[in-house]
């Protein structure tokens, strides 16, 4: 410590009637070499300025990344006597002993609010961090003011929304040094969720019936709930409408398949065999001309090429008819 520092502090100790507290933490870890008596310990005095002045008190030099130095209550007590207060103005509470260890710390950055954010929301949704992603919606360490956001040895704290909700969510970010909060502000976050969904692969028509070659199935993160269809929600079914490459389908987007109307297989004025049966006969007719046009199963009227009468029967396949005697027919 300087000796402009050391005056100073005497100057303030000879001001100072209130008693000072100081509250050890149980084994600190500081991002400086230089060990501070306010990074290791929370002090209580009678004014800001006592309290900035008794923080800036050194304790410790350590000379090298995780090595541990270890301070007593007596140590810190006899330091600020040396420093210039009363020993009857001095309380120094806290374990006997504390370890302090020093780690190389880097400045805190939005991606470390993230990653508090995303284990506040890991809670909220009873889910592994693969599963979900938190992102800040704007800046974040930038607007906090330089002399908070330089501190060595910051700790983030993220106080999780009401409802675990997807998408769009505002969550309290405090920063902590030790025991002391520096600084609270309100962050704008989207919360994303891994989930199981059916893209497209190529643009599909109303009615088109999806099959393996129309979707691929991958993992996304979303910010809604998704339906997370199965292979057989999705093969099978049909558009509703027109869908381009690359959209997630929705079960919204989908229905039973309209059944496919089968082709004409006989027109009007075709040639057709006609077929009778009833009573356990089956008795081949002359050929007949088809008045109408008809499908598979429907009912058609022909008529006979040598009698000219018009039956009516049912087409059973292509240029095939059958007529139910036994009804009548």
């Amino acid at each position: 410590m300087s000796m402009f520092a050391i005056v100073v502090l005497l100057g303030l100790a000879g001001q100072a009637s209130a008693q000072i507290t100081v509250r050890l933490h149980r084994d600190p870890v500081v991002g400086s070499r230089e060990v501070r008596l306010d990074d290791i310990a929370t002090i209580t005095a009678g004014s800001p300025q006592l309290v900035a002045a008794i923080g800036r008190i050194d304790v410790a030099s350590i000379q090298a990344p995780d090595t541990i130095a270890t301070l007593t209550t007596s140590f810190v007590r006899i330091r600020l006597m040396l420093a210039g207060w009363q020993q009857n103005a001095l309380v120094v509470q806290g374990p006997e002993s504390v370890m302090i260890t020093y780690v190389e710390s880097q400045p805190v950055t939005d991606a470390d609010v993230e990653r508090a954010a995303r284990d506040a929301m890991l809670l909220m949704f009873g889910t592994t961090e693969d599963n979900i992603q938190v992102r800040l919606r704007d800046v974040f360490m930038s607007a906090v003011p330089r002399q908070f956001r330089e501190l060595p040895g910051l700790r983030i704290e993220v106080s999780p929304p009401v409802r675990a909700e997807l998408g769009q969510t505002s969550m309290k970010v405090r920063l902590w040094k030790g025991d002391n909060l520096v600084a609270t502000r309100l962050a704008r976050f989207i919360v994303l969720k891994r989930q199981r969904v059916a893209v497209t692969r190529i643009s599909l028509q109303r009615e088109s019936i999806i099959g393996p070659d129309d979707v691929q199935f991958e993992n996304r993160f979303l910010p809604t709930v998704a339906d997370e269809p199965t292979e057989a929600d999705i093969y099978g079914r049909s558009l509703r409408s027109v869908v381009g490459p690359g959209k997630i389908l929705s079960l919204r987007d989908l229905r039973q398949p309209v059944a496919a109307k089968q082709d004409i297989v006989v027109r009007a004025r075709d040639i057709v065999q006609v077929t009778a049966k009833g009573n356990g006969l089956r008795i081949q007719l002359a050929l007949a001309e088809a008045l109408d046009h008809g499908r598979v199963g429907d009912r058609i009227r022909v008529r006979n090429s040598i009698s000219k009468k018009i039956l009516s029967g049912r087409i059973v396949r292509a240029g095939e008819l059958e007529i139910d005697m036994s009804r009548g027919r």
